[in-house]
């Protein structure tokens, strides 16, 4: 699922790695965990959906991989643009762009 979801990061580690560069790294942050948590609620409530559904029915199935897709890919975005961007600037108050 990650192989699969990390061509769909890149748009959203674009965008990410925008707003670093143009506002500060703290909102990039909310910017970044916002989405996150909001994936996260709707795969956690497509999972529950596509556990309970009839085994038959594709529909919920779909959903629920759909959205650990996103999931996947939100979560890679965030962790290949922020963590070390964040690293350097604790350890050192240096932004780097």
């Amino acid at each position: 699922m990650a192989l699969a979801a990390f061509p769909l990061s890149g748009p959203w580690a674009w965008v990410l790695a925008d707003v670093r560069e143009q506002a500060s790294l703290t909102g990039t942050w909310v910017i970044a965990v916002t989405p996150l948590a909001i994936v996260a609620w709707w795969d956690n409530a497509a999972r529950i959906q596509a556990r309970h559904a009839d085994p038959d029915l594709w529909g919920p199935k779909v959903r629920a991989t759909a959205a650990r897709l996103v999931l996947y890919a939100t979560a890679e975005a965030t962790a290949l643009t922020l963590p070390i961007t964040t690293l350097v600037f604790w350890t050192t108050g240096v932004h780097t762009s």
